[in-house]
């Protein structure tokens, strides 16, 4: 007798990577907080949820300003044009490119050394 094969309920996650330019430096909190209300713009209260988008804080780097975002792996590209969208935080203009996505924050890490951004 063949055991039958149950889907795990757990979603596959991505992370992306992106870079912020702007002439001003910008806080991670005030960034964060504008790149989530973007989003809510966009993909909706329902939409955000499923996508269980999370910021990962002790990536930012705020000499580069580069960060990274947890997200679900149907949602990718729901959060790249959110990012597309942010053109302001706070009095500061920005400019956000989506770098790379990639399955394992470790692997996203070095291919990011082998990127000039």
């Amino acid at each position: 007798m063949k055991l039958k094969v149950i889907p795990t309920l757990r979603e596959k996650k991505r992370y992306v990577v992106f870079k912020v330019y702007s002439s001003d430096t910008i806080e991670y909190d005030e960034f964060r907080n504008a790149a989530i209300n973007v989003m809510l713009k966009w993909m909706g209260e329902k939409g955000f949820g499923e996508a269980n988008i999370k910021f990962i804080k002790n990536l930012w780097n705020e000499k580069e300003m580069v960060g990274f975002v947890k997200c679900s792996t149907r949602y990718v590209h729901d959060v790249k044009f959110a990012f597309g969208l942010l053109r302001q935080v706070g009095d500061a203009k920005v400019l956000v490119r989506t770098v790379l996505v990639s399955g394992t924050i470790s692997s996203a890490k070095r291919k990011l050394k082998n990127i000039k951004i």
